[in-house]
């Protein structure tokens, strides 16, 4: 297969285009990790009448399984964690 010099251009203007890859842009992070990093938006969807286990259901929905128990424990450990 060959290639043409605008193909070969086109890619490399494309590559030269794309950030910095950080470290942390690919890290894992486990549930509890999660939740720490979620927080203060868990804090605001509760101030708005939102129950643990709807909550756990949009992460879950959005592709964070974490449990309604999970949540609630992660959540509570996160929280004491924040105040210290």
């Amino acid at each position: 297969m060959k290639f043409s010099d605008e193909q070969i251009r086109g890619v490399s203007t494309k590559l030269q285009l794309l950030p910095e890859l950080k470290e942390e842009q690919n890290q894992k992070y486990n549930g509890f990790e999660a939740i720490k990093l979620l927080l203060e938006d868990i804090i605001s969807l509760r101030d708005r009448g939102y129950t643990f286990r709807i909550i756990s259901t949009i992460l879950c929905e959005n592709g964070l399984k974490i449990t309604e128990n999970s949540l609630k424990n992660y959540f509570n450990l996160a929280k004491r964690g924040a105040k210290s």
